[in-house]
């Protein structure tokens, strides 16, 4: 079972951080526990806080202006959320509910800036952390525009193998946790469109759709559909994040968070 230290380091937050400013950022966190279900935030709230998820998976939503919703992201372990209301005073900009428990640490905006007066060099990577939010965000706009609904089913599905996928002999079982109609949410069309895709997909043998997840047979052929430039998962077992340990100065920090590993 992962820790809150392993969750953080692996956040990318503290990286290239001075050792010193860590420890200082690290003793703010706190650890918090969510049922499956619950509404960390919705949009329009005034939530302040940073998250970083230890265990469990998390949905972003919106709604759009005809009240449909529409899903952005499904987050996993060591995926932070939150972060643009944590600096932003303005109200958050998504609903962030669990797929399934949760545990996961989390930081208000008062104690990051107070972190950030007494250690500046923490603003690097937290800078880099919003970049990373807003290259994600461009990324989906331009997939919006420029391809077509069976492409962004097979780059969501690619995703979604990468982050959650597990090997079943020569193929990988992707258990996202995600409806149908969510399914279309995320990748921006109609449930009906989507399951045409998916039924296309399968007739070539690429797939098989489960009950909220997929089984890739080969996800080569989807990465081509998709004109991926992200590597397409290989069928070997999945690598956990690659976690950057917390240097020694922040190991005072580690017995607070120990109740959230």
């Amino acid at each position: 079972m992962r820790t809150a230290e392993e969750a953080l380091a692996g956040s990318g937050i503290f990286e290239g951080a001075d050792p010193a400013a860590v420890g200082t950022l690290l003793r703010r966190f706190q650890p918090v526990q969510f049922p499956r279900g619950h509404v960390v935030f919705e949009r329009g709230d005034a939530d302040c806080r940073l998250y970083v998820i230890v265990q469990g998976r998390v949905k972003l939503a919106q709604r759009t202006g005809d009240d449909r919703r529409g899903l952005l992201e499904v987050l996993g372990p060591c995926d932070v959320f939150g972060e643009l209301s944590a600096f932003d005073p303005g109200p958050c900009v998504s609903t962030a509910t669990t797929l399934t428990p949760v545990r996961a640490v989390h930081i208000d905006r008062p104690a990051i800036f107070a972190s950030l007066a007494e250690s500046p060099t923490l603003g690097e990577p937290l800078l880099r952390l919003l970049a990373r939010r807003f290259r994600r965000t461009n990324d989906a706009l331009c997939d919006m525009i420029h391809v077509d609904v069976p492409g962004r089913l097979a780059d969501r599905l690619l995703t979604l193998a990468r982050r959650f996928g597990e090997p079943d002999g020569d193929a990988i079982r992707v258990h996202h946790g995600l409806t149908q109609e969510e399914l279309a949410q995320l990748v921006g069309s109609s449930r009906e469109t989507v399951n045409k895709a998916l039924s296309d997909f399968t007739q070539r043998g690429w797939l098989r759709p489960l009950s909220k997840g997929v089984v890739i047979y080969n996800p080569a052929r989807l990465a081509r559909r998709a004109g991926s430039r992200a590597p397409y998962p290989q069928r070997t077992p999945r690598r956990e994040p690659r976690l950057q340990p917390l240097p020694p100065s922040a190991s005072a920090g580690g017995a607070l968070l120990s109740a959230a590993g």
